[in-house]
């Protein structure tokens, strides 16, 4: 959707702020982005959305953008408010604020207010150039008294002016272990509700609130009569997470306030919340694409790659539980398979090592000369070295719990630690299912356990180059030295930091296991692992489409599985919905060595997949929900910025051979060209159209019942 420039008014709130000279002093600016100070407003915005703050007594600010023929304004009378005892905008004022450039492109704000409270807050706005939307972030400021927060409001907008109307949140769930009920995404629409979710849209697609944190149950997007919209989180429904077992468990209505939860900031510490980011659109659609943008600039570069993981390679002398049946002899007959399929990353599963917590060294019984000539023959061969990794487990056998058995999690790592101990190769347990305290202070070298994985990753990464990190077996629970909350705190700002050390790494999350950091946390580092065991094209793709256009498939792991007998057409299907995701390998490919004309099809895809890396980002769903078969399905890849895309067609078993495909994102007015890059086929044009008659659809044909057509879309 191309973008209409902003017209920079604040009719909702002209009664409230002060009027403003008509010289504005202009602070920063980068490319349309600016910081100004206009007598006692200040703002940050681009030509495409504004956000004005006054000066004076009042903290109140408005946030505005051009929709339609018109402008829709957003009022906030509620910079942060804190139950119990809120907090409102009549309280806090402005004490200072101060305005930078950002060096990748974009301006920043940030404005330290102060209230009838023994605390400040910093509330840190950030625009892009070009993107209509602000990213809001809330610093907590303790002054010598510590600062408990049970619940909190990060953004609270409210527009009257056109009367009620619906809104609709979304909640993102992580994937699946052991089950196979495939609904990751939950919705809640109306005009009153508080609903567990992370994304937040009115029905216009006039606003949206995107909040980057986890789905834990204290997500909550609110929406009250049609016409106030707020991102908050109420930590009183926390109680314990447990991965796999929380899956099923239902909301029910707000659980008892006693004994409540609270995140405390330490005296004359600081706390940063959830950013919060607002965005404006001329439909849904931009809405999105508007979100996405400002997400995507927190979202680390890290490589998105095609992998291949050891997991399901089994037998022989080193399968113990769970673990795989790897060594280094397996190892050579695997990578040259992986390297015929198109594999850029090899992930070791979890086997590499003889015991969580001791990473450092190999298995010297699997790998005798350690892990560098692996790492030497995969880059040798044009493929990186991947490591799964379990940073918040040990085993009791291993050597660094031994020597720091101080830095078990109490109570439960402890448990935990001795039924491990009782059955040591048991599942799981032979790898090691106790549980660390990030924050355990440690003898020794290092202050923190935190501080001693930090280090370990960070020999591991400089030594061995890793492309991808996956992290599994991740519980925050409550420790002896912090709650759940301090817990993943811990990890994450470790994980950020080495983000910033070794940015060729990623640094990814296993989200089978839920509420771990899914989905607007885990995708900051790395691609996550998302679905377990073999589900069914149809099932991989829904969980694709589902999360689209919110979440990027390049964030969504799951297996492309290839077998010897798989006929032309299935790979086809197969590996056309691969492309959706970040595509793995996880067989034991050692059966495809011989399959030459298996490896040669799927190496069409793989190949393809390279030339055209959009393809598992950010997409719109396109017909019906593929789950289940028997009808048309699709995605459409699409670069709002670029005006171009790509469109991926699915016939699942659906009985006509064709289909009226209407595109989203377009200009109406512009003309397109239609490509069929289909990678088993020659190229060809199918034509040229104008926007308009894409947005309402034009027939395309597919022949085989199962069939795939994948389209570039590009101006005429």
């Amino acid at each position: 959707m191309r973008r209409r420039a902003s017209v920079a008014a604040l009719l909702a709130v002209a009664a409230i702020l002060p009027a403003a000279p008509s010289r504005a002093d202009e602070i920063v600016a980068s490319g349309d982005a600016y910081v100004r100070r206009t007598g006692s407003l200040l703002s940050i915005g681009n030509d495409l959305i504004e956000r004005r703050w006054s000066l004076g007594d009042l903290a109140t600010s408005a946030t505005t953008r051009t929709t339609g023929g018109g402008t829709g304004s957003w009022l906030s009378e509620s910079e942060f408010t804190t139950a119990p005892g809120s907090v409102t905008s009549e309280q806090w004022s402005v004490a200072s604020w101060s305005a930078t450039s950002i060096e990748s492109g974009g301006v920043e704000l940030r404005i330290r207010m102060k209230g009838l409270v023994p605390y400040t807050i910093e509330r840190v706005a950030r625009v892009l150039p070009g993107v209509a939307a602000i990213r809001m972030e809330t610093i907590v400021h303790a002054g010598a008294a510590p600062v408990p927060l049970a619940a909190y409001t990060l953004e609270r907008l409210t527009e009257a002016a056109f009367g009620p109307r619906d809104g609709r949140a979304i909640n993102f769930s992580g994937g699946a272990d052991w089950r196979d009920a495939y609904d990751y995404r939950s919705d809640t629409t109306g005009r009153d509700f508080d609903a567990n979710a992370e994304w937040f849209e009115t029905g216009d697609g006039e606003l949206g609130l995107l909040m980057q944190r986890r789905n834990y149950l204290s997500s909550r997007m609110r929406w009250s009569g049609g016409t106030t919209a707020e991102a908050a989180v109420d930590l009183a429904y926390d109680k314990v997470y447990l991965g796999p077992f929380e899956e099923d468990r239902p909301e029910g209505g707000h659980p008892p306030a006693a004994p409540a939860r609270t995140r405390v900031v330490a005296p004359f510490g600081t706390l940063a919340l959830e950013p919060v980011i607002v965005a404006m659109g001329s439909d849904s659609d931009d809405l999105a694409w508007q979100a996405h943008r400002m997400l995507m600039s927190d979202v680390r570069d890290y490589p998105r790659t095609i992998n291949f993981n050891t997991d399901r390679v089994r037998g022989g002398p080193f399968e113990i539980g769970a673990r795989d049946g790897v060594g280094f002899p397996q190892f050579q007959d695997l990578w040259p398979v992986a390297k015929s399929l198109g594999v850029e990353t090899f992930v070791l599963d979890d086997g590499w090592q003889l015991y969580n917590g001791d990473w450092t060294a190999p298995d010297a019984a699997r790998y005798p000369d350690g892990l560098e000539p692996v790492r030497d023959i995969l880059e040798a061969n044009g493929m990186r070295l991947g490591l799964w990794m379990a940073p918040g487990s040990f085993h009791p056998h291993s050597q660094s719990w031994n020597a720091h058995p101080e830095a078990t999690c109490l109570p439960v790592g402890a448990g935990t630690a001795a039924y491990n101990a009782v059955l040591p190769d048991d599942g799981s347990n032979a790898a090691g299912i106790g549980i660390w305290d990030f924050n355990a202070p440690l003898s020794g070298e290092f202050p923190r356990y935190r501080d001693k994985l930090a280090a370990e990753i960070a020999q591991i990464t400089a030594s061995l180059r890793p492309s991808e990190f996956k992290f599994d077996f991740l519980v925050w629970i409550d420790c002896q030295f912090g709650s759940l909350y301090e817990q993943r705190d811990a990890f994450f700002e470790e994980i950020a930091a080495l983000g910033e050390r070794f940015g060729g790494t990623g640094f990814g999350m296993d989200e089978t296991n839920d509420f771990r950091g899914f989905p607007y946390e885990s995708m900051l580092h790395g691609p996550t692992w998302f679905q377990n065991g073999n589900p069914p094209q149809d099932a991989v793709l829904h969980n694709v489409w589902t999360m689209a256009p919110y979440v990027p498939g390049f964030t969504i792991g799951q297996a492309a599985t290839i077998r010897p007998g798989d006929t032309a057409a299935t790979i086809d299907e197969k590996m056309a919905a691969a492309l959706a995701y970040h595509m793995t390998f996880w067989t034991d490919i050692r059966e495809l060595e011989t399959a030459t004309a298996v490896t040669d099809r799927v190496r069409l895809w793989t190949d393809f997949a390279k030339q055209h890396r959009m393809t598992n980002g950010f997409a719109y769903p396109l017909l019906s929900d593929p789950l289940g078969r028997g009808t048309w399905s699709g995605l459409q890849p699409w670069d709002a910025d670029a005006n171009r895309g790509m469109a991926m067609l699915y016939r699942l078993g659906a009985p006509s051979d064709t289909q009226t495909v209407a595109f989203r994102g377009l200009s109406a007015g512009d003309t397109y060209r239609l490509t069929d890059v289909t990678p088993t086929g020659t190229p060809f044009v199918v034509g040229e159209f104008p926007g308009s008659d894409l947005r309402i659809g034009i027939p395309l044909t597919i022949a085989a019942p199962n069939g795939v057509r994948i389209l570039t879309i590009e101006p005429a």
